[in-house]
């Protein structure tokens, strides 16, 4: 399976889900290997499972309502339709191993005790949204080394890869499942409304960051008020909507400048009806003009 590379460009669907297919019909898996510092990973969800492990420097990931500051050795798994970010803590370099599946990989077909035991408990837990990954014990450790073996297998593709990644990923969520410790998140009505309507605002933003939009048009996608809708962004991510549209469009603007398009086309597609704000706005997020990056970063 070849190693993938997460993209800050999250394609999604009208309900705002991502719609990246992992791995293959038959094998649905993908691995990662990232440095977030450089390509940090917006606010998206999925219908996948996903662990990661901090290789090395330290992140700042958002999941839900929740925020966690990770250091290396330390990750996350992440349920099945959960809302979160991950993004470096420091200017340091931050890398991550992950891999997303599809929960039917190690839960098998919907009526097998696989699926129906396990797979299934687990994905219908609204209590469940992660589960932080350390290495304090020697359960932690094994949970861990299951994890960067069915990773690196992935990598690797070695004969019978498959049944290995397989077996490595059902035996570590069997072990998590099983801490003695594990705590499930109680999350109040609050922040799971919060979490719904953040999803709905982002899904319009993401689907139509390259047009006009208005704020009020952002908090009518969830039926709140602007101030509302201020306090949901800001309460979660940190940020306004209006400035978390703005650094969306760098990002995608970003990504277009390996591509034959001219700036003024970029900046345009991605909703910057003012070149020279878009230079201006460009250069104060990455330290140099779109032209100079381009020149930069980009292979001709």
């Amino acid at each position: 399976m070849a190693l993938s590379t997460c993209d800050t460009v999250i394609v999604l669907d009208e309900t705002g889900k991502e719609l990246v297919q992992r791995g293959t019909p038959l094998f649905p898996a993908s691995c990662f290997l990232d440095n977030i510092s450089k390509m940090p990973i917006p606010c998206h969800w999925h219908d996948d499972l996903e662990i990661f492990i901090i290789i090395s420097g330290s992140a700042d990931a958002v999941i839900g309502t929740h925020k966690l500051v990770l250091h290396e050795g330390e990750g996350l798994f992440i349920n099945s339709e959960v809302l979160h970010s991950v993004a470096s803590h420091s200017k340091e370099d931050c890398i991550l191993k992950s891999i997303c599946w599809h929960p039917h990989l190690t839960g098998g077909r919907d009526d097998s005790i696989f699926w129906q035991k396990y797979t299934k408990p687990l994905i219908d837990d609204q209590s469940i949204s992660y589960i932080l990954l350390h290495a304090d014990t020697e359960d932690e450790v094994n949970e861990m080394d299951l994890f960067l073996d069915a990773w690196q297998k992935c990598v690797e593709e070695p004969a019978g890869y498959e049944v290995d990644v397989r077996y490595g990923l059902s035996k570590t969520l069997i072990h998590l499942m099983e801490r003695e410790s594990l705590s499930h998140i109680q999350l109040s009505r609050k922040a799971m409304r919060d979490e719904e309507r953040l999803k709905k605002m982002l899904s319009l933003i993401h689907l139509h960051y390259g047009e006009n939009l208005t704020l009020s048009q952002i908090a009518d996608m969830a039926s709140i008020s602007v101030s509302e809708a201020i306090r949901c962004f800001k309460a979660t991510l940190g940020t306004s909507p209006i400035q978390y549209v703005k650094n969306y469009r760098l990002k995608k603007a970003l990504a277009l400048l390996d591509t034959p398009l001219t700036i003024s086309e970029i900046g345009s597609k991605c909703g910057f009806e003012d070149m020279s704000y878009f230079g201006r706005e460009f250069k104060k997020a990455h330290g140099v003009s779109p032209s100079k990056w381009r020149d930069m970063f980009t292979v001709h």
